[in-house]
């Protein structure tokens, strides 16, 4: 048949009886639509080709309901647009927990409040078991997608201003995965250093978490991050020693063999823990947490 509509009777009965049915453009040659006769360059043919189907009704969509690829891809370019926003307008995401701040009343006598300082991993936890951090006087700090030197930036509103007793410091993951840019691991230890700096300076405990075992990130592949994630979590470990701070080991209990993490633990078998995956960081948290606040005197 041809572009004119001739013998495309056959395929708009099929198309009308809701069988399947396909057109298949070739660039030159004998296949179809009479391109032997015609002998058009690709592009001319492509356009008429175009023009045809509009008149033909064959360019439209068969159901507007979007694909699952396609909800997935408009959900991470408006999260994408999102983020960009934040970095134009609030870079470190200040007024993220401005009004809960305000809202949290000191410290109770007796009170041993402790903030968790993170990025995803962290925020989604508050939002997957919101009982271990109420029940335990635990304040959830986190903000997906942020890197250390964000989480530096807000330390001062989101944990110190708080007055806890403790902070547990989980990031390096958005470094590693370049979400603000290539950084040094170096870097990224000196910002985690950082935070530990301030929080001893102003009478609060610093304990340092590891980061979390990863094998790739969903939203930037190609990283290999399991080595980058071994190496900082080494020079964590060294410098909680040397300091005489407490380690706490998440990456030990969620790896896997290839040093990702654990497929039944993992909420996208990535990077972020399901429930399981937190009932296995709570009672480690929880032990690193009293064993650092039974040094104070």
């Amino acid at each position: 048949m041809n572009i004119d509509g001739e013998n495309t009777g056959l395929y708009m009965a099929w198309i009308n009886a809701k069988r399947s049915a396909e057109l298949h453009i070739y660039a030159k040659g004998g296949h179809g639509f009479g391109m032997s006769k015609q002998d058009l360059p690709s592009d001319s043919w492509i356009e008429r080709f175009a023009d045809w189907g509009k008149d033909q009704g064959f360019m439209k969509p068969l159901s507007n309901e979007k694909t699952e690829a396609e909800k997935s891809a408009e959900g991470w370019a408006n999260l994408q647009k999102y983020y960009e926003g934040l970095i134009h307008n609030d870079w470190p995401w200040l007024f993220r927990y401005r009004d809960d701040n305000k809202k949290l009343p000191p410290p109770a006598p007796g009170e041993k409040r402790v903030v968790f300082m993170g990025n995803s991993i962290t925020d989604n936890w508050g939002s997957v078991d919101k009982a271990f951090f109420t029940d335990n006087h635990y304040v959830c700090r986190g903000i997906g997608g942020q890197v250390s030197a964000q989480m530096l930036v807000r330390f001062r509103e989101d944990v110190i201003n708080l007055k806890p007793m403790g902070v547990v410091i989980e990031c390096g993951t958005n470094d590693i995965a370049e979400n603000r840019g290539p950084i040094s691991l170096e870097d990224v230890f000196g910002n985690i250093v950082s935070m530990c700096e301030l929080a001893k300076a102003n009478g609060i405990i610093p304990i340092v978490g590891s980061v979390l075992p990863a094998s790739e990130f969903s939203w930037h592949r190609g990283i290999h991050p399991a080595e980058k994630i071994m190496k900082l979590n080494d020079m964590l470990k060294a410098y909680a020693a040397k300091n005489h701070l407490v380690y706490l080991d998440y990456w030990s209990a969620l790896r896997n063999d290839q040093n990702g993490m654990k497929e039944e633990l993992a909420e996208d078998k990535l990077v972020h823990p399901n429930m399981a995956g937190y009932k296995v960081m709570e009672p480690l948290a929880i032990k690193a947490i009293n064993q650092a606040l039974a040094k104070r005197k």
